[in-house]
């Protein structure tokens, strides 16, 4: 009798046991939370709206999660007019004012910038103003991706923080994106 006591007993920890092994294997074989939204966040991101703003006769485009690949762009007809990569989440570590500014930067066929344009972020409006009218956006357009790494683009007084996490964000998306091609 004593020795089913003791079973019965003991079986609240073997459920237990077994729950925390469970959890463990189930955890370690789904992808984490944190990957798919990174993922999910970036594409959802990006809007037509947004391509437009640098390729105006764009129709449709053809989003690519791939650190190395370019999202691509198209007309009405389905030719290819351009291509962009966005800066989140590879330099989402990387804070303006309000956390991390991501970027849309197009890129043309002949591999130079064709323009920078914000995607949305919690930066002030005001820091957003002053950091476009000054230029800050422009200063890369018509360089290849080698002549905008080496680009020196200064901050801007004013929006310090903003401009700063412009500017890294953008170099830090392009290394990324030539060191994994």
């Amino acid at each position: 009798m004593s020795t089913a006591k003791s079973i019965v007993y003991k079986i609240p920890q073997l459920l237990m046991l077994v729950a925390l092994v469970t959890f463990i294997v189930v955890r370690a074989q789904t992808p984490s939370l944190e990957s798919q939204e990174t993922e999910s966040t970036a594409s959802s991101i990006v809007t037509l709206l947004q391509v437009q703003k640098l390729y105006p006769d764009a129709a449709s485009f053809e989003y690519s999660a791939k650190p190395d690949a370019m999202s691509e762009v198209f007309d009405e007809s389905g030719n290819t007019i351009g291509y962009f990569i966005v800066t989140t989440p590879h330099a989402d570590d990387i804070k303006g004012y309000g956390g991390p500014v991501p970027l849309l930067i197009g890129i043309d066929d002949d591999g130079k910038i064709k323009g920078v344009s914000f995607l949305p972020n919690a930066e002030s409006g005001g820091f957003i103003k002053i950091v476009t009218a000054e230029g800050v956006l422009d200063a890369w357009n018509g360089l290849t991706v080698d002549e905008a790494l080496d680009q020196q683009v200064d901050t801007v007084s004013g929006a310090t923080m903003t401009s700063s996490a412009v500017i890294e964000s953008f170099k830090k998306r392009l290394f990324f994106f030539l060191s994994k091609k």
